[in-house]
């Protein structure tokens, strides 16, 4: 919201500041955790699973329990991070 753009009538020319930022944010990023996908930031936690997958964990709901709270502690560590980060680029730019 810091740099983007006030009004439409500023066209896309009014959205590159904030894409700068943006840039800047992916870097570092990608310097904290080595990657900006989810699926390797989170282990193989996200994936996608496929019908025999889901019907195990239908079957056996404690996993996905015991799984979803590992996920959960991890992306809350990442975002927690991601925020930080998000402050310093502000801080940087006054």
């Amino acid at each position: 919201m810091k740099y983007g753009r006030a009004s439409l009538d500023e066209g896309m020319a009014g959205t590159l500041k904030g894409m700068l930022q943006v840039q800047k944010l992916v870097k570092r990023f990608e310097q904290k955790f080595g990657t900006t996908a989810c699926l390797e930031i989170t282990e193989g936690q996200t994936v996608a699973m496929d019908e025999e997958g889901l019907k195990y964990l239908i079957e056996h709901p404690e996993v996905m329990e015991e799984m979803s709270k590992e996920l959960i502690k991890r992306c809350s560590q990442v975002v927690g991070k991601t925020a930080e980060i998000v402050v310093e680029i502000i801080n940087e730019e006054g």
